[in-house]
């Protein structure tokens, strides 16, 4: 249903250290942990796996 308290507010930070860059990223307005939990791993790991195929791949 489309109402507010439905509504995740996503925040992605990058941050650099010694050459590499690591990327955190957070969801909030999850019921439980254990929705987070689900959510991170069904839906934001693919995300961030292919993310992370394209960010790594060489230039060409």
């Amino acid at each position: 249903e489309d109402k507010p308290e439905n509504y995740h507010t996503v925040t992605c930070e990058l941050a650099g250290k010694d050459g590499e860059t690591t990327l955190t990223l957070r969801q909030d307005n999850n019921a439980t942990q254990e929705e987070a939990d689900k959510m991170a791993d069904q839906n934001w790991g693919p995300v961030m796996d292919g993310l992370k195929a394209v960010a790594e791949k060489p230039a060409k």
